[in-house]
């Protein structure tokens, strides 16, 4: 069984002026999937706090993290900044695969800049903080996310 981690990266769901819908559709869809939650939290638009806890979950090896939030066009979406500062390794199939297939519903998929990274044995992925983005990344994710962290985990050796 695979584990994983949410963090919602939202100065407004930080404060509690909003709530963590799509963080709590990432539990869900992931749950559902047979994946373990070990963390849920949420997290202020601050680089250094994200950066260290996408670091410090790494460290802990889960398998993957999911952050939604902050990959937009303001001054305060800082979560991609945070994650490649933390990473050993790009995927940038995956986030390329996510935009295409989100610009097929919304043009704005396409302004999304997240990313996807390894840091040690942890796939990190970057999603858009609206639920419409975040149920995109899903559908896009549930076919290849057991297959990717297989090979990641060396457990998958079908090549």
């Amino acid at each position: 069984m695979y584990t994983f981690a949410v963090l919602t990266c939202s100065d407004t769901a930080f404060s509690g002026k909003r709530d963590d819908t799509s963080g709590k559709i990432l539990v869900a869809a992931f749950e559902a999937l047979g994946f373990a939650l070990t963390h849920h939290e949420i997290t202020p638009d601050d680089p250094d706090i994200i950066a260290t806890k996408l670091s410090s979950w790494s460290d802990d090896s889960i398998n993957l993290i999911l952050t939604t939030g902050g990959t937009g066009l303001s001054e305060r979406d800082v979560t991609p900044e945070a994650t490649m500062s933390i990473a050993d390794q790009q995927v940038p199939g995956i986030q390329e695969a996510i935009r295409a297939y989100g610009q097929t519903k919304t043009p704005f998929a396409i302004l999304s800049r997240g990313v996807c990274v390894i840091k040690r044995k942890t796939l990190i992925i970057n999603l858009p903080g609206s639920e419409g983005g975040v149920r995109d990344g899903i559908e896009v994710l549930e076919p290849i996310i057991s297959h990717a962290l297989g090979q990641l985990t060396n457990h998958d050796r079908g090549h």
